[in-house]
């Protein structure tokens, strides 16, 4: 297993800062850890962006720190920089956590996981103290606004393949020791950075 870089809110910027003075967003940084590569961004995960850098992202939909986390690597992806893999990792502390991620992985199906995970952390403080009954409404609201087939969404929101994809990522975030969301990977890198100030979730 290599070592891994975990970046908590507020962090993203400064991170990124050091990659670019450092050349890794030029393309001169630490090659992807072969051991390492293709288990951390499995083909069937969701990805966007096409830079010359992996970023892999383990994250948790009830995670305040993912929530301010999310729009400085949409920024990253946006201007071209990084190549943004999420992972799925739901952690027990949130109740709501398993629910928003299986809604997440079940719009994937469908090709829309990145317009209802941008959804799930614009609005999280809405759903995030809701009850599991009123935050399936809630979330079904979402899934009409960015245009999924809500029937079919509702299906494999409830099917064992979107489950099982689910329990595959936070079985992997398990192994690695992973101690936080979000917990980021940048290439693979084998050098760790960590920033203090966010405990593995409020």
């Amino acid at each position: 297993m290599g070592r891994y870089g975990v970046v908590t809110a507020g962090a993203m910027s400064l991170l990124v800062l050091g990659l670019l003075a450092g050349g890794t967003l030029a393309g001169n940084g630490p090659a992807p850890s072969p051991s390492t590569g293709s288990n951390l961004a499995p083909a069937s995960a969701p990805r966007i962006g096409g830079g010359p850098v992996t970023v892999v992202e383990f994250a948790d939909f009830q995670c305040p720190a993912c929530a301010a986390t999310a729009p400085e690597l949409q920024q990253l992806v946006d201007n071209g920089s990084i190549t943004l893999v999420y992972r799925y990792f739901p952690l027990p502390q949130h109740p709501l956590a398993q629910l928003a991620a299986t809604a997440a992985a079940a719009a994937d199906v469908q090709g829309k996981f990145w317009p209802l995970h941008d959804k799930l952390f614009e609005t999280q403080s809405s759903w995030e103290n809701l009850s599991a009954a009123s935050a399936t409404t809630y979330i079904t609201q979402l899934a009409s606004q960015v245009g999924l087939d809500v029937t079919r969404w509702r299906a494999d929101w409830q099917s064992s393949a979107v489950a099982a994809t689910v329990t595959t990522d936070a079985t992997a975030a398990a192994g690695l020791g992973l101690p936080q969301t979000p917990s980021i990977f940048i290439n693979g890198t084998a050098e760790r950075r960590s920033r203090s100030g966010v405990a593995a979730a409020r």
